[in-house]
C-alpha cells in the first residue's frame, strides 16, 4: 500500500479516521524518524498540528498510550515500559508542554486541503522456502515472528523490508524455485502470539515465581512474539488452457 504521509494536522479536525494497520502505522513511523519528530501522546492529542495526515486524504488519531507505543517504535526503544517515557509530561503545564526536550514536532502543517489519492494497492514478491510455500498453499496465511525487531536492527532482507507496507487488496507473488503462486493479501496486521519454543525455556521460571509477583506477569508477558500475520487468498489463475 503506497501510504505516506503528507501533513498534521489537529486531533478534531474535521477530515475522516483512517484504519490504524499495518501499512499506515509503518508509513507514520517512516515520517517520525525521516523528520526526527520527538514527541508525546499528550502533544498528539491536545497539541496543534500532531495528528499525521495521509494521502488517502484521511487523519490517523490515537490514544495518548497508543501514540506513546508508535513513538518508542520509531526510535527503536523496546523495554516493557519505555512507551510511559511518551506518554504525557511530569507536569502538566505550559512550560513542560513547550519544552524543546520533549518536543520536536512537525512543520507540515494541514491548511485545509488535502487531495486523497486512489490506486494506492501495490505488487510485491517473495522469495520462500519451500516449506512456506507449501504452508501457505495449505493455510492461507504467512507469519513472520519478531519481524518488526529483526527488521529495525537490520537483520532482515530487502524482499521483507517491502513488507512493511503491505496491507489489504495489494498483490503478493510467492516465488519458490522454479515455482510461483499470486495471492490477494485480505488482512496484514501485528498479533502477539505464544511461543512454544519460549515457553519450554521460561516453564522452570513461571512454574517457580509466585502468581501474585510482577516478576511472573513479566515472564508470562515475554512468552508473546509480536508476530506479522499476513492472510492471502489464492488468485485465480485465467490464462487460457491449451
Amino acid at each position: 500500500m503506497k501510504l505516506r504521509v503528507v501533513a498534521w494536522c489537529n486531533y478534531d479536525e474535521d477530515l475522516p479516521c483512517g484504519d490504524n494497520g499495518w501499512a499506515a502505522h509503518n508509513a507514520i513511523i517512516d515520517d517520525i524518524r525521516a523528520n526526527d519528530y520527538d514527541f508525546l501522546g499528550w502533544h498528539h492529542v491536545e497539541s496543534s498540528y500532531c495528528t499525521p495526515v495521509l494521502n488517502d486524504g484521511k487523519k490517523y488519531c490515537f490514544s495518548q498510550q497508543g501514540w506513546s507505543d508508535l513513538m518508542t517504535e520509531a526510535h527503536r526503544f523496546y523495554g516493557e515500559t519505555d512507551y510511559a517515557d511518551y506518554y504525557i509530561p511530569d507536569e502538566i503545564d505550559e512550560m513542560a508542554m513547550l519544552s524543546s526536550k520533549q518536543s520536536r514536532r512537525p512543520k507540515q502543517y494541514y491548511h485545509g486541503k488535502v487531495t486523497a489519492e486512489t490506486d494506492l494497492n501495490e505488487t510485491f514478491e517473495l522469495q520462500v522456502t519451500q516449506r512456506r510455500f507449501n504452508s501457505v498453499a495449505k493455510n492461507g496465511k504467512l507469519l513472520f515472528r519478531d519481524f518488526y525487531r529483526a527488521i529495525n536492527e537490520g537483520e532482515i532482507t530487502q524482499d521483507l523490508e517491502n513488507l512493511r507496507h503491505i496491507y489489504d487488496g495489494d498483490t503478493l507473488t510467492l516465488v519458490c524455485g522454479d515455482k510461483r503462486e499470486t495471492y490477494t493479501v485480505t488482512n496484514a496486521e501485528r498479533q502477539h502470539i505464544a511461543d512454544s519454543r519460549k515457553y519450554q525455556q521460561l516453564r522452570p521460571q513461571i512454574l517457580s515465581d509466585d502468581r501474585r509477583t510482577s516478576k511472573r506477569a513479566s515472564t508470562l508477558y515475554n512468552l508473546y512474539t509480536l508476530t506479522l500475520v499476513i492472510k492471502l487468498k489464492k488468485q485465480e489463475n485465467n490464462a487460457p488452457k491449451d
